[in-house]
């Protein structure tokens, strides 16, 4: 009996072996299979939140060219103005209108303007015009009839005021009129050149 008991004890110790043996792989498939499901699950979670990064980054730079489309046709419609409806900024001393006021003025009150040649001294008087100027000199004057403002029935008179000026697009040309402030008749357009920076005299007509 004793030695049944004896020769019965290591087969206990090896079964006892191999159910720990057997715990562990157990375990260790567990282990496995746990890891494998948390990297699947991590696998799945980035390739989740990345297809929403790049649809988040896609409707940021939409976003950002939307709001530069709205700026675009602001810019657009500037540049479309029409120029006589943003005349540029210059000395008041210096626009068109003064301009066109003190060579009125100027020529009014100076009945020998053109015989006495007191036109070629003047800076506000284009090369070409003082030419057409000479011209008239040079053909001989008619009391009766002044070549530069000679418009029918019209008598220049002494006070005049000026419309606004109306530019060219490319601001290098402007008409002012002459108007008779008492009676509120156009009388004269006077043509202007931008040369230098300056507003110059360069033709006279009769307005329309």
């Amino acid at each position: 009996m004793d030695e049944e008991q004896y020769t019965n004890q290591p087969e206990n110790t090896e079964n006892k072996l191999l159910s720990v043996l057997s715990d562990k792989k157990k375990l260790l498939i567990i282990g496995g299979v746990a890891l494998g499901i948390v990297i699947v699950i991590w696998g799945i979670l980035i390739l989740v939140s990345n297809p929403t990064k790049k649809n988040t980054n896609k409707l940021t730079e939409v976003n950002k060219k939307n709001v530069i489309d709205k700026t675009i046709p602001e810019q657009s419609n500037s540049r479309l103005t029409a120029p006589s409806e943003v005349p540029p900024t210059i000395p008041e001393q210096l626009s068109p209108e003064n301009v066109a006021k003190e060579f009125y003025d100027w020529y009014v009150s100076n009945p020998h303007a053109l015989d006495s040649l007191s036109y070629k001294t003047r800076n506000d008087i284009t090369v070409e015009y003082k030419e057409i100027m000479g011209g008239y000199v040079a053909r001989g004057l008619d009391p009766q009839h002044d070549p530069i403002f000679n418009c029918g029935d019209i008598v220049m008179p002494k006070t005049i005021k000026t419309k606004s000026a109306v530019y060219d697009r490319q601001h290098s040309q402007a008409l002012v009129t002459i108007y008779n402030p008492f009676n509120e008749r156009d009388l004269y357009q006077i043509k202007l050149q931008n040369v230098k920076g300056l507003w110059l005299i360069k033709d006279v007509w009769c307005a329309p």
